[in-house]
């Protein structure tokens, strides 16, 4: 019997390993809470009021099972997708986490970060819906 011939190289292949998914919440009742994904052995992650949600939030702004966050390996980045059906702001969530990394630069007090923090916000706000 002769040997099976790889149909690929392992040069062909790449995996994409997600990075680490800090979430910082910045206002509300659970100020001040930190969540590290690599806390976590799942890349899924459900974000909601109940104490089973990996990401779990003790504010009744935020639904039971309010969101759910994945790796997308194909796409190379994290996804968030709603899961609630209430007029809650899933918008707060990505702001806080953006507005978090964003304090972190700027904190380096240099005019190439704070330019950068102000370029975050305004791609930010663009792609965000805006307030009714």
């Amino acid at each position: 019997m002769e040997p099976c011939e790889p149909s690929t190289s392992a040069a062909d292949f790449s995996i994409a390993v997600p990075p680490k998914l800090l979430l910082n919440v910045t206002q509300g009742p659970c100020k001040g809470q930190h969540f590290d994904s690599s806390s976590v052995n799942s890349f899924c992650l459900q974000v909601g009021r109940v104490k089973k949600a990996k990401i779990y939030f003790k504010d009744n702004a935020v639904s039971e099972k309010h969101a759910e966050v994945s790796w997308d390996g194909a796409a190379g980045g994290w996804t968030l997708e709603p899961q609630t059906l209430r007029d809650v702001t899933l918008e707060a969530l990505l702001r806080a986490h953006c507005e978090s990394r964003c304090q972190a630069i700027e904190n380096k007090h240099t005019r190439d970060a704070q330019e950068m923090v102000r370029r975050c916000h305004e791609a930010l706000d663009a792609l965000l819906p805006a307030p009714a």
